[in-house]
Order: structure tokens, then sequence, then C-alpha cells
């Protein structure tokens, strides 16, 4: 992959928007692809305070809400910092309320 390849000098690029294909493949906490992405968005989340980002996957979900947790924080880590409360709040979705919750 490309990403993980060039990761070091693409990190270097203050990052204003970041767009993601195949976002499915962000959904493993471990993965390398995700530990690049991250130092990859850093820069620019410094410089403006804030970034935009998109996840474009076609792929679903496997009912599995680390997985979830593992989108969702790279979304928006200030939301969703800590995987041991989203697990605690969100680990059996089975009301309204929490998917409203999410949204």
């Amino acid at each position: 992959d490309d990403l993980t390849r060039d990761y070091e000098e693409l990190a270097e690029v203050p990052w204003r928007c970041v767009i993601v294909d195949e976002a499915h493949r962000l959904r493993n906490v471990n993965s390398k692809l995700l530990e690049c992405m991250r130092s990859v968005v850093t820069k620019g989340q410094v410089a403006y305070g804030y970034q935009h980002r998109v996840l474009m996957t076609g792929t679903p979900l496997q009912n599995n809400t680390v997985e979830l947790w593992s989108l969702m924080n790279f979304i928006e880590p200030a939301k969703f910092p800590d995987l041991e409360k989203f697990t605690a709040r969100f680990g059996t979705i089975t009301t309204q309320e929490q998917v409203e919750q999410l949204q």
C-alpha cells in the first residue's frame, strides 16, 4: 500500500481534509494502516485546530462494537477517546436511545 510505505512523507503535510476510501480497512484497532493514518492526520489537526475526516466503504460492520469504535475514534477522537467506555456504553446496542446517542 502506498500510504503505509509513504506515510512519513505524507505526515509532513498539514491536511485540512482527509478522505479514506476502503475505510473498512481501519476497523482493526491494531492495523498498520490505522497507525499510519493517525500519523498522517496529526499535523493537520494541530495546524488548523480541526480536520474534516470522511470514511467511505461499501463493506458493512459485522455487529462488532470494537470495529465500530475504531472507525468512530478515527473520525471523532475527542468524542470517542476510550474503547473501554465505548464498550460499556454501546457494547450491546439494544435500544433506540443507544442508536440515537451514536448518531
